[in-house]
């Protein structure tokens, strides 16, 4: 990894450890060894979610599911 690269890398966990909003996953913390950097984050349970909307995505969740991306999109502007 470069060392602009890990600048980046940097910043990013800054905003991350920062960011306390209910539709944004948060880091807990990191470990990092020679070769590997590991993100510890919160466990999110209920699978994943194209196994939860399934076939059955009615216009109503769709409409709900935008609030929330918007809502965190927001938060983090």
């Amino acid at each position: 990894m470069s060392e602009n690269d890990k600048e980046s890398v940097d910043l990013e966990i800054q905003i991350l450890k920062q960011l306390d909003h209910p539709n944004i996953i948060k880091l807990i913390d990191i470990f990092e060894d020679e070769k590997y950097l590991f993100l510890v984050i919160e466990l999110m349970e209920g699978g994943e979610l194209n196994d939860i909307l399934g076939d059955r995505f009615k216009e109503d969740d769709a409409k709900e599911l935008i609030r929330l991306l918007i809502d965190a999109i927001r938060y983090c502007h």
